[in-house]
Formats: structure tokens, sequence, C-alpha cells
């Protein structure tokens, strides 16, 4: 067997610290962190991946820049921390606008390691996508990372479910679309492992009653395959709330992160890293597992 490292992480394009609040959720602010902050948040997610030793990374609302962290381009940054990796970006949401006031690229970006072979990617589009204050269109996808361990496949896919459908319908959607495609990896003789942001909750906590517009509904247990497992850190949240910067014990917090994982993939151990919401808003989720 091969045992396999991963982590997913809603990194919140480095605009999302501690300090942040933003008016989606409730907040003050448009723009959430100052351009001070975006740049100690960008150091900070730069250098807790760059001494990581995961085989892969899943992460989130990655940015090539935008005005919502001062068109900072944080790919650039991790993609430099992690030299021996191979990566492939997905954009969902891409406004390539010569201007560089109105420029805005936030998306999806794996990184493998390169001493896999034979690494391939796939953007699948999901049917249905969100829409920011009834105007701006997400294209949400999710990234499909294909390789072979010992001589087994495994698919390895990164996704962002939709974040503030007030009527939780394109998340349902988003998430049996994705749980569908994984199981027809697996009858196709993928395993398959899942790391998302996945919006809604893992497991009901007092406190995620603060994050209701993450957390308006639980995730549907009903709609895995058989054998499948749905797996995330117990006790330590992985998201805040954004209506406010951040406050411990204060701040409503929930667990939205995790992974969802094949018959054939034996969960060793899973927890969160827990960085206090220091430099984005969601903790990191690692898990170790056995192909």
């Amino acid at each position: 067997m091969h045992t396999l490292k991963i982590v997913t992480w809603n990194v919140g394009f480095g605009g999302m610290g501690k300090e942040a609040d933003i008016k989606m959720a409730g907040g003050r602010r448009y723009i959430p962190s100052s351009f001070f902050a975006v740049r100690r948040n960008i150091h900070g997610i730069k250098e807790a991946i760059a001494n990581h030793d995961a085989d892969v990374f899943l992460l989130q609302e990655i940015s090539r820049g935008s005005l919502l962290n001062y068109w900072h381009n944080l790919e650039k940054y991790v993609v430099r921390s992690l030299k021996d990796f191979t990566y492939s970006f997905a954009p969902n949401f891409k406004i390539p606008l010569m201007t560089k006031f109105l420029r805005n690229e936030h998306g999806l970006s794996t990184y493998m390691n390169s001493k896999y072979k034979d690494i391939r990617y796939e953007i699948i589009r999901y049917k249905k996508s969100e829409t920011y204050y009834k105007v701006f269109k997400r294209k949400d996808s999710f990234l499909a990372s294909y390789i072979t361990l010992n001589g087994k496949k495994l698919a390895v896919i990164n996704t962002h479910l939709a974040s503030f459908d007030a009527n939780t319908d394109i998340k349902m959607e988003q998430c049996e679309e994705v749980l569908q495609y994984g199981n027809i990896l697996y009858k196709k003789g993928y395993e398959v492992v899942i790391g998302a942001d996945w919006n809604m909750n893992l497991k009901r906590t007092k406190s995620s009653e603060e994050c209701k517009n993450l957390t308006n509904i639980s995730f549907p247990t009903e709609k895995l395959p058989q054998g499948w497992q749905l797996s995330f850190s117990e006790e330590t949240p992985s998201v805040r709330a954004t209506n406010n910067g951040y406050i411990k014990g204060k701040t409503g917090t929930a667990i939205i992160d995790g992974f969802v994982c094949s018959p054939g993939v034996s969960i060793q151990e899973i927890h969160a890293l827990d960085f206090g919401f220091t430099n984005s808003d969601h903790n990191p989720i690692e898990i170790v597992v056995h192909i």
C-alpha cells in the first residue's frame, strides 16, 4: 500500500485573514482587508505551505489578482514555494480585462508532488453556478487529478461548492454532481479522494448557527454511494464567520471542510491545522490515506 498525505485549504485569496469582514456575509466591507494585511496573509499562507510535507495540496480561492486582494498574485507565491510540484488552475471567477483595476481571477488550484509520474488534470464545470450580488456569475467547477500508485489508479478531486445561494439548491446540486462523477470514476477502476470546501455543515455545533450563510444545510450523507466515507476534523473548526474580524471564543465557527473517500481508500488520520484563522477564514484540513 502507498501512503498519501493530502491537504485541502480555502486560502481566501489572501484577503480573508483574522482582520477581515465582508459585506456578502453581513460585514461592513466590500474589500475585506487592508493592503498590508493582505501582504501579511500571503506571507503566512506561503510559509505554511512551504513548510508542510503534504504530497498533494488542494487549494480553493487561490487568486491571480483582483481588487479584493489589491491585485496580489497569490498563485505565483504558492508555485514558488512548491518547486517540486506540478499544478493546475481552474478559474471560477475571471474578468480578464486589460484595466488592472477591473481584473479579477480566482479559482481552484491543485499541486501534486512531481515524484508521481503521468499526472493528468481535468476541469469539469458544474451545470449551475452562483451569482455574487445578483450580477457577477461564477463558473463553478471541480478539478480532477489522476495518477498511478503501485499499479492502482487514483483520482484526487478538488472543489468549492456555492457559498451564498440562500435556498441551497445550487450547492446541493453541485454536491450530487461531484459525488456522482467520483462514483463513475470508481466504477472505472479508480480509487477516489474528494477534498473540498463543501459550504455545508459536516458536523452541527452550537457555534455553527452563527455561520448561517455557510451552514444553512447539512452534508447529504444519504447521497454518498455505498461504502464511501465522509471524513473531517471532529473537534477543530474549519471556518469562521466573516461578518466581523475574528475574536477567539466569540466569533462563530463551523466544520465545513473535509474529504469524501471511495471504498478502497483507507483513512489513517485526519485533523485540522489550527492556525487560529490568522491568514485565512479557513483552517487547512490534512488527511493521511493508504491506497
